[in-house]
């Protein structure tokens, strides 16, 4: 109902026609003598007397059973009626329709109900009582009692995007970003045998390579550093620019030092582009829907590694044509530069020039403890299952490269509604027991794909591909909620530099194992560590919801 503007101010008892200037007319007794606002306007000096809690309307019959009355109704008659009155000889009352606007009586000492919080109709909240406290209903009319509200359908809301047109651009761009780093390092991952036929390279050799490519996860900390006192799109252009360049690099090295110096500076420039492109997601967008984004760019680098998937068989062994298309970052990395929008999270804080010292107080030390710890100890048995996975498949089982493509392209299909599943669960059920339910069934199910024969690798590594997507936006959410937008950059390189430690120790030990136990079991006994880095998980806080900190 409308408020009477041209009234004096007060509350609303009985109904006025703001096109009439009498009341509500009807056949049926004269006004009830105890209300006097019912024969005419409020008077100057003149207060009206407020009417009896629970004050009587004049029953409507709803359309067919509807909750509003009949748009067809008449008037019944010219005598005055006030709301409220005795409740006797009323029975030819017709509904009133609100054809018009009704506005506020506004007589002294009567007051409105509350304002409901949303679009609401009047009701009786508990059962109806008739004039005078009667227990039957008589002269059809029905008591309001004190004021109830019934909430009304809503309207259908219209269609629109879950997120706005900024970070759905954020989220693209680095979903780009992280295709490409995705391409770029799943290539020697695939091209190892190739790698190590053109080289003559044995094992421990290998083990050497990947050994000395954890390093550059080393260099990409400064790196890291400067993203978050410069900012982020910057340095994910710079970082894009830099493993694109590396690339270039890869594809002529002429030995096998040079292409491990060449995948050093890649990996540094790689780890870089991966924390900056997760920490501007998780601060574009809204806390609710940040497991899901990322998954999206998650999604975005299993594509990547896919198309190297599909491509490896048609070069192989050529493995440096892979290489020059991942040269395709260069003029990626200018639009990035161009179209790339600032974080406005890291925009809003204030930059410490010092993010490593901010992470080494009060409350982040603890944090940042337990996330490196569990980082390096699942990178013992994650980094070299990943790099000889391709190397157990063709000495071990004697797959071809297109078998060993196939395999993954299978486990990729597979894993694809893992990734909206991990967030769509961390979002719901929260970070802390997702991620490490996860993390521990990931590390079961990878042990199984190195322990027995060619059933055991299939059904392993499409177990393991599906539950270790599904953890990748659990635990990229999660990390970038425990640390402050200042030093988030920082903190995830951090995470990366302390797994590419445990992946030296797990390659190392591998290399040494495999001589007495086999490559298959000595990449299985690793798991043990990753089983130890799940549990650690669980003494990390819960971050579900919750504002990113500054």
């Amino acid at each position: 109902m409308a408020r009477d503007r041209g009234r004096p101010a007060a509350g609303a008892a009985g109904l006025r026609d703001r096109r009439r200037d009498g009341a509500l007319r009807s056949r049926g007794r004269r006004p009830a003598a105890h209300h006097a606002c019912a024969r005419g306007p409020p008077r100057a000096g003149v207060a009206c007397r407020p009417g009896a809690p629970g004050r009587l309307l004049c029953a409507q019959r709803p359309h067919r059973r509807g909750a509003l009355p009949r748009p067809a109704a008449r008037w019944a008659g010219r005598r005055h009626l006030t709301l409220g009155g005795p409740g006797r000889g009323y029975r030819q009352l017709r509904p009133l329709p609100p054809a018009w606007r009704l506005g506020l009586d506004r007589c002294a000492g009567d007051r409105t109900g509350g304002r409901p919080a949303r679009p609401r109709l009047p009701a009786a909240p508990r059962s109806s009582l008739a004039a005078g406290r009667e227990p039957g209903a008589r002269g059809g009319h029905l008591r309001l009692h004190r004021a109830g509200a019934l909430a009304a359908t809503p309207p259908r809301p219209a269609l629109r995007l879950p997120l706005g047109r900024r970070p759905l651009t954020v989220l693209g761009l680095a979903g780009l970003a992280g295709f490409l780093v995705s391409f770029d390092g799943s290539i020697l991952l695939l091209a190892l045998p190739a790698i190590a036929r053109d080289f003559h390279a044995s094992v421990p050799d290998l083990a050497n390579l990947g050994s000395g490519l954890q390093v550059g996860a080393v260099l990409g900390l400064p790196l890291a550093m400067l993203a978050d006192r410069l900012g982020r799109r910057r340095l994910l252009a710079a970082a894009v620019l830099g493993f694109s360049l590396a690339n270039l690099a890869s594809a002529a090295a002429p030995s096998l030092g040079w292409l491990a110096g060449a995948r050093l500076l890649a990996v540094g420039f790689e780890s870089v582009a991966a924390a900056v492109a997760t920490a501007l997601v998780i601060e574009e967008v809204p806390s609710d829907q940040r497991a899901r984004a990322v998954a999206a760019i998650t999604i975005a680098g299993g594509a990547g590694l896919g198309l190297t998937t599909l491509l490896y068989p048609l070069f192989a062994p050529h493995w440096r044509w892979l290489y020059l298309f991942g040269c395709a970052g260069i003029p990626v990395a200018a639009i990035l530069a161009r179209f790339l929008p600032e974080s406005q999270a890291w925009s809003a804080s204030r930059p410490d020039r010092r993010p490593l010292r901010l992470l080494l107080a009060h409350p982040w030390r603890r944090r940042l403890a337990v996330a490196a710890l569990a980082a390096a100890l699942s990178a013992v048995f994650f980094e070299p299952a990943n790099i000889l996975l391709a190397l157990f498949a063709t000495r071990q089982l004697h797959f071809s490269p297109a078998l060993i493509s196939a395999s993954v392209v299978v486990a990729g299909l597979v894993s694809l509604p893992a990734f909206p599943l991990g967030g769509w669960l961390s979002d719901r059920r929260g970070r802390r027991l997702v991620a490490a339910a996860l993390s521990a069934l990931t590390a079961v199910a990878a042990a199984i794909s190195f322990t027995g024969g060619v059933a055991a690798y299939w059904a392993g590594t499409v177990v393991w591909s599906f539950l270790a997507s599904a953890s990748v936006p659990v635990i990229g959410a999660w990390y970038g909620e425990l640390f402050p937008t200042r030093a988030r950059a920082t903190s995830e390189s951090i995470s990366t530099v302390a797994a590419a430690g445990g992946g030296v120790l797990g390659l190392q030990l591998v290399a040494a194992a495999q001589s007495h136990l086999g490559l298959g079991h000595s990449l299985s006994v690793t798991g043990v560590a990753a089983l130890a880095s799940a549990a650690l998980l669980l003494a990390l806080p819960e971050t579900r919801g919750e504002p990113l900190p500054e």
